[in-house]
């Protein structure tokens, strides 16, 4: 049974919605974020040992003047201050891991 979509026109739609006009800030911001991106990404660091990839962002962070960064991507909830910069990951996990994980968020204001 056919979907009705194609590939083909699915990707002329992503093609499409991403030549949409950004506003200036992304304009002005995307080189910096670009740098960033192939700085990483050539420079790629094991899983759980990337030292170098968390002090970049940790420069980048402090950089922009942040004082809260809500990340993710980890099954461990954590809320920790480092160098004036408070940290907070809302992990879920799997329903297998919620002895160490809490079904809330954090609130952040």
């Amino acid at each position: 049974m056919k979907s009705g979509w194609s590939v083909p026109g699915v990707a002329i739609a992503l093609l499409f919605s991403a030549a949409a006009p950004a506003s200036p800030e992304v304009d002005a911001a995307y080189p910096a974020a670009h740098a960033l991106y192939v700085e990483l990404h050539q420079h790629p660091e094991l899983s759980g040992h990337e030292v170098q990839t968390a002090a970049t962002l940790a420069q980048q962070l402090r950089a922009l003047g942040s004082s809260t960064h809500v990340y993710g991507h980890s099954h461990v909830n954590r809320r920790v201050m480092i160098d004036g910069v408070t940290y907070i990951n809302n992990a879920f996990g799997y329903p297998s891991e919620s002895h160490f994980t809490a079904r809330e968020l954090v609130q952040v204001r």
